[in-house]
């Protein structure tokens, strides 16, 4: 028996969109910061632009890797981005690059959530989330779209520290 798209499509749907707003927010807080703006890291203890953008990406290329689809970067690229790294991006990927890392990972991403079956968003997820140890795969996905907002709003108040004006009003 062949599995189907997911039955009830309003949990995919919920979080295509979480993801579409991610997108514009992300654009909208990175017009116009060059990268070395966004290596900036804010003091004390803040992450720069440039690192935030790279932990979204490296979190979205773990979730295509573990949903079967190719990484936008490659692991060596993103080691710099994971939680728990030191935050030091001096020597990390060009901003541009980055942002072109998590356009091409946003059709990916969206197309193999609208490919999920039922079965699939209730198993087990093979991703480490919030969601806890035991979370199926909808409630791992629904917890990584929250972590990525949380680092989207980072990225506002990351492009006041380095003296812009609000992207989002």
């Amino acid at each position: 028996m062949t599995a189907t798209v997911a039955t009830n499509p309003g949990v995919i749907d919920i979080l295509v969109t979480q993801l579409s707003i991610s997108d514009r927010a992300i654009h909208r807080n990175l017009e116009g910061v060059s990268h070395e703006e966004s290596i900036r890291r804010p003091q004390p203890g803040g992450n720069s632009t440039n690192w935030i953008v790279g932990h979204i990406v490296a979190a979205r290329s773990r979730t295509l890797s573990a949903l079967g689809e190719a990484n936008v970067l490659a692991d060596e690229s993103i080691a710099t981005y994971r939680r728990g790294s030191d935050g030091n991006v001096e020597a990390g990927l060009p901003l541009n690059d980055l942002i072109d890392a998590f356009d091409r990972s946003q059709p990916i991403l969206v197309a193999r959530l609208r490919r999920l079956t039922d079965a699939e968003l209730a198993a087990k997820s093979p991703l480490p989330t919030p969601a806890g140890p035991d979370a199926n795969l909808g409630a791992a996905l629904s917890a990584l779209t929250f972590h990525e907002a949380y680092h989207v709003g980072q990225l506002g108040i990351a492009r006041r520290l380095i003296g812009k004006t609000g992207a989002i009003s």
